[in-house]
């Protein structure tokens, strides 16, 4: 166990010597620069790496803490006394960021689908929430149109002056806008639209909703480049971060060429040649925090000025950089004419006990890569166009390592952010940083190990006898040591016992109390029970399932409020800024609409149980005749593919394709004969198994209640 003594030294620099390290660290900086013609632009990077790096060296001792708990092993200010034999660590923590971590990819990745979905706006903008092919009945017949697709009935189709009375409303579109997205260039023939805004209640209209089309096909798309990156290993491994530190780091999306492989006959040699195909895509990656260097003053993600991300790369890694757009080649080249520049940090030898030795440290390079606002004036030199930006600060992207600066750009994202997303697993609102699974449990498992180490060394002592040995009764220079049939000499003289055995009373079993005891406590203070995660030994709350049900249900709440962070500042994030990816980047143009992202998270699975069973209840309406003319039985059908992850393209028919079927059942069933059915009054026919009264098959009574027509042959009232 830790000395009590030892603990005054945990509270933390005082302000002044944080001062003082200030200077020291500034004029350090200042004397790297003599002699050198440093770019200015390095100068304030490598000045603000240095202030975020001295705002987080308290936090940096609170990870090393952290892990060496996941470790197993006591942190350098827990000294031991000498008398304090056992060293035994209960790496009760490693179970519990386990458990924490499980959990959470349990509720995201359950269905093995990217818990992000794309949907169009309550009340989309420039695109028609509904349209209908045009037919010969749009001239006569009155189309009665949604009030979320109000179109535009100016004169000319077009929007005048402001306040000639024609503006357009929220959620309008124009004659001369397109109300299709960008799904106009299939729907046109003779260079005319065969589409009308609107929705057209006239009997056989084909009416379809482009701004759902839109986002579905965005959704595609956005889970397309999330499985061709492998975002979900990213994200796992922030996820683990974050339950282990208290913090997790993605970034992007970042555009690359994919390499599609392609093979292709060779007519003139008769032999297949490897021809790939490149195309753009996306990808995302996660971002180690010890390598996370961001703005000291934001207290939030959406406060961040800059961020600096700090690189290791080997001389390979840094010649791949020229093949990257925007990057120097001369200054890279003369970057690798050099030695290495890179330097152990401190908690780098703690994480890496075997780490590189100095004599190879010539291969490896220290490349800052940073994001946010710069001074104009520093970026005068490398010709950018700032000179448009509104305001003296300009968002760049610069990666620099030594005093050589080997790629300056304008931030190429429209609008302009900064690509980094930082989730917490419990977040403070006084920093950016949050609080890990061992941060919470520090003082539970400090105890249970003290108390386990106690314990050990009781049993150590109570286990095994000690003997007192009177040598004045012995014969000299005989062997102390003691085994089954030792015989000992004794001298003649007075009677008495010569050897003792001396036994300690056993304090383990109080000791094991107080364990289980500070066990409990931790599940508390983490919010994760240990029958969550397969503590033997059942409780009397946990006899029935219903009562193990009703503890599983409370104790996932905590986690419910891990993944609400977890949607709310990474995946929503990350989906929107895929979404602008691909909307700046990309050429589909099916893609273009209104659309809003939804980070589903834990809720995904659950949320589309309850639509799907709602929608099979609404389907059961459709049964009754007075109501089936109401319902849009296509769309309901659409909506209950999707729910049960099943592309509705593939599996329904449009109503072409439906009508086709439908008249081939008919014939089909006009094929076979009907059965022959008793005729009732009038000629009416009459259900199967009711005969009238002069039916020879007739066995009812005709007098009573069992007469087909009611009482004494009369028809039920009604």
């Amino acid at each position: 166990m830790a000395n009590i003594d030892d603990m005054e030294g945990l509270q933390g620099p005082s302000p002044e010597s944080i001062k003082e390290e200030q200077k020291e660290s500034d004029s350090k900086i200042e004397g790297l620069f003599e002699g050198f013609e440093v770019p200015a632009i390095v100068t304030a990077i490598k000045t603000k790496l240095d202030q975020s790096e001295r705002h987080r060296r308290q936090r940096e001792n609170q990870w090393l803490k952290n892990t060496n708990s996941y470790r197993g092993e006591d942190s350098s200010d827990n000294t031991f006394r000498n008398s304090e034999r056992s060293k035994v660590y209960v790496r009760t923590t490693t179970v519990k960021v386990k458990a924490a971590y499980s959990q959470i990819i349990e509720a995201l990745f359950s269905d093995n689908k990217f818990p992000i979905t794309i949907q169009p706006t309550v009340v989309p903008e420039g695109v028609s929430q509904w349209a209908h092919i045009k037919t010969e009945m749009d001239e006569s017949a009155e189309t009665m149109e949604s009030p979320k697709d109000n179109v535009d009935t100016s004169p000319e189709g077009g929007v005048g002056y402001a306040g000639d009375g024609f503006e357009l409303s929220p959620g309008a579109t124009s004659a001369n806008l397109s109300f299709l997205g960008g799904l106009e260039e299939g729907l046109e023939k003779d260079g005319e639209s065969i589409m009308e805004a609107g929705y057209a209640h006239v009997p056989g209209a084909v009416n379809i909703n482009p701004s759902k089309i839109a986002a579905r096909n965005m959704e595609k798309k956005i889970h397309d480049h999330l499985e061709e990156s492998k975002a979900q290993s990213h994200v796992r491994r922030a996820i683990h971060e974050m339950c282990l530190l208290g913090t997790g780091v993605v970034k992007g999306p970042f555009n690359v060429n994919k390499e599609v492989p392609r093979w292709e006959m060779n007519e003139e040699t008769g032999e297949k040649e490897y021809r790939p195909t490149i195309r753009k895509s996306f990808r995302c990656s996660q971002v180690s925090l010890w390598n996370f260097y961001p703005d000291p003053t934001a207290l939030t993600p959406e406060d961040l000025q800059w961020v600096i991300e700090r690189h290791r790369m080997n001389s390979s890694q840094v010649a791949d950089l020229t093949s990257r757009p925007h990057f120097n080649s001369k200054a890279v080249k003369r970057l690798l004419e050099g030695p290495g520049n890179y330097t152990y940090r401190s908690f780098e030898t703690s994480l890496e006990p075997d780490h590189v030795q100095p004599e190879n440290l010539d291969d490896l390079y220290e490349v800052l890569e940073f994001w946010g606002y710069l001074d104009k004036k520093m970026l005068k030199e490398y010709k950018l166009p700032v000179d448009n930006l509104i305001g003296d600060r300009a968002q760049v992207n610069v990666w620099i390592c030594g005093n050589e600066v080997l790629r300056v750009v304008v931030n190429p994202f429209l609008p302009q952010r900064i690509p980094y997303y930082v989730t917490a697993y419990e977040t403070d609102p006084w920093t950016l940083w949050g609080t890990g699974v061992p941060e919470s449990m520090e003082d539970s498992q400090m105890l249970m190990n003290g108390f386990m180490r106690m314990a050990v060394d009781n049993l150590a002592l109570s286990g095994n006898l000690i003997f007192d040995i009177d040598d004045s009764m012995l014969e000299p220079g005989q062997s102390a040591e003691i085994y089954p049939g030792k015989i000992f000499r004794r001298r003649a003289g007075g009677q008495g016992q010569a050897i003792h055995g001396i036994s300690f009373p056993n304090t383990a079993p109080s000791n094991m109390d107080m364990f289980r005891q500070v066990r409990q406590l931790a599940d508390e203070e983490t919010g994760i029970p240990s029958f969550a995660h397969g503590q033997t030994g059942v409780t009397s709350p946990t006899r029935t399932a219903s009562g193990m049900s009703m503890l599983l249900q409370n104790a996932s709440l905590n986690i419910k409020t891990v993944i609400r962070n977890i949607d709310d500042h990474l995946l929503a994030p990350l989906g929107q800024a895929l979404v602008k990816a691909e909307m700046q980047f990309g050429n589909d143009k099916t893609v273009i609409g209104d659309l809003e992202v939804k980070a589903t998270g834990s809720s995904s699975l659950q949320a589309k149980e309850v639509r799907s069973t709602r929608i099979n209840t609404f389907l059961q309406l459709s049964a009754q005749p007075a109501l089936a003319p109401l319902i849009k039985i296509p769309t309901l059908l659409k909506e209950l593919a999707i729910t049960l992850d099943v592309d509705p393209d593939e599996i329904l028919n449009s109503p072409d394709e439906a009508a086709i079927y439908a008249k081939l059942m008919g014939e089909m069933a006009q094929a076979v004969a009907p059965p022959q059915q008793a005729q009732g009054p009038e000629g009416q026919a009459m259900p199967p198994g009711m005969a009238t009264p002069n039916d020879p098959q007739f066995t009812g009574n005709t007098e009573g209640a069992g007469n087909a027509g009611g009482l004494n042959g009369q028809q039920p009232a009604i």
